[in-house]
This record gives structure tokens, C-alpha cells and sequence, in this order.
């Protein structure tokens, strides 16, 4: 049951924490579909800028909403770092298994963070807007995260066309790159391949999990200092497309699941 959770769920509630025996199933997105041929492979190259992305959402669903986004480039220009953050208020309720693990909570138009008033979130629409603009100094991006291909490409996609901003983001991003099945692929005699665990073993070191711009410089971390070969990093990387069909068939499946739960009773 564990490691089925740990492929499904996103890298915001993963087996390493303790989830409660009586989760609503009916929250977790079901399975992806089968991977279909990239209509458009990803040829990652030097003119490439690789933004290392992370972010917290409402709950377990592929169309659950965004409260936390942070981003941070992987090579930076001269010598400085390139980050970004925003917190959000979403329109969604948050669930109360999400607070337990990110330790946000929204109170009228007001966000916290571990009970401490966070006095600069904005509506999601003023964060995606950030979002590309952080993205416009740069050429051609492919965001990097952990477990993105199951379940963050597919909130943030959900969420820059329920803004209908999705045109502008992907003339910026041709892509992603999951790290997790990067870290798989590259170091196949781990036990555990959640992030903090893979910060734990391959770096040494801890951090606060949970929070997207730890998650971030964790990841960078990881990213920048493990000898990956050009030949793995190709194997993880997928198009916008892709995340966009996944979206697509996870609200099918998502709309029919109360049919096939009445054919199964």
C-alpha cells in the first residue's frame, strides 16, 4: 500500500509521512494512463536554462490548487541567483491533512504559515503572472522536479489554463525533467526515493521538507552535486503535451469514477 501511495500521490504526501489508515481513497488521482509516444521529444542541450520548480497544493487531486510556488535556476548568470516565491490564496478549501504536512492554513482572505500571517500572498493569477515573468530574461526553459510527471506538471498545468495563460508558458517551456525517475534510473540501490530521503543519502544532510522553496535548494542540491550521465537525464524528460494528456485523461477517469463505483456495488 505504501510504495503504491509513493508512485500516486504528489512529493507533498509521500510514504514518508504518516498518513492516516483511514485516507480518503477517492482523494489520491488514480493511475496514469499509459505513456504514449512524445509527439514532440525534448532535446535538452547547452541553450537550455533548467529551473528547478516545487510547489504545495490544497489536497491530493491532479486539480487540486497551488499554495506555494518556488522556482530557482540551476546555473545562474553573473554569480548571482535567480529564485522565485510566492505564496497563494487559493480558491479551493485547503484539506486538513495538507495543513498537518505544509503547515498552511487560510483564514478569510489571509494565509499562514505555521500560524505565522504571511503578508504578501496573491491570487494565482498574479503569481502565474510572476511566474512568466521570472521566466522572460531567460531562453528556452525545462523545469525540474521530483515526482513532477505524476502530479505537480499536472496541477500547474491545470492551473495556468484555468487562467488561460497556458499559450504564454509554452512558448517559454519546451518541458520537464523528473528527478525522481531520474535518481532511480541513476542510483537503482536505494531503498527510498523520496527527496528528503535522497538529500538524507546522497548528500548527508537534512532540511525543512514540505516547504516548496526548501524543497527547491534541496533539490538543486541534489541536482547540481550527484554525477548524473547526459544518457539518464534524456530518459526524464517530457513534454508539456504530455502533462496536458495526463490532465486530461486523470478529470475522465475523475468524472466516471462515481459510474464505476455504482457498476462495482
Amino acid at each position: 500500500m505504501k510504495q503504491c501511495l509513493e508512485v500516486r500521490e504528489g512529493p507533498t504526501y509521500q510514504s514518508g509521512i504518516d498518513l492516516e489508515e483511514n485516507v480518503d481513497m477517492e482523494a489520491i488521482p488514480a493511475p496514469m494512463y499509459q505513456p504514449c509516444p512524445e509527439d514532440d521529444p525534448i532535446m535538452a542541450d547547452d541553450s537550455i536554462c533548467m529551473v528547478v520548480f516545487d510547489l504545495e497544493t490544497t489536497g491530493l487531486e491532479r486539480d487540486s490548487h497551488i499554495t506555494e510556488l518556488a522556482a530557482e535556476t540551476v546555473y545562474s548568470t553573473n554569480n548571482s541567483t535567480d529564485t522565485f516565491h510566492r505564496f497563494i490564496i487559493s480558491k479551493k478549501p485547503i484539506s486538513n491533512q495538507a495543513s498537518k504536512i505544509t503547515g498552511i492554513t487560510v483564514k478569510g482572505r489571509q494565509l499562514f504559515k505555521n500560524a505565522a500571517l504571511v503578508n504578501n500572498s496573491v491570487s494565482v493569477s498574479r503569481a502565474l503572472t510572476s511566474f512568466l515573468d521570472f521566466f522572460k530574461q531567460k531562453q528556452k526553459i525545462i523545469l525540474v522536479g521530483h515526482n513532477i510527471k505524476t502530479f505537480d506538471s499536472l496541477v500547474l498545468v491545470n492551473a495556468l489554463e484555468n487562467v488561460n495563460m497556458m499559450e504564454d508558458f509554452r512558448n517559454i517551456v519546451i518541458g520537464f525533467e523528473d528527478t525522481r525517475k531520474l535518481f532511480m534510473i541513476n542510483n537503482p540501490e536505494l531503498k527510498s526515493y523520496l527527496q528528503e530521503n535522497l538529500v538524507g543519502q546522497l548528500l548527508g544532510q537534512e532540511y525543512q521538507a514540505h516547504s516548496a522553496s526548501e524543497d527547491v535548494k534541496a533539490l538543486k542540491a541534489l541536482y547540481t552535486t550527484v554525477d548524473v550521465g547526459k544518457h539518464v537525464h534524456a530518459k526524464c524528460l517530457f513534454s508539456v503535451a504530455y502533462s496536458i494528456l495526463g490532465l486530461n485523461y486523470s478529470q475522465r477517469v475523475r468524472r466516471n469514477l462515481p459510474s464505476l463505483q455504482r457498476m462495482m456495488t
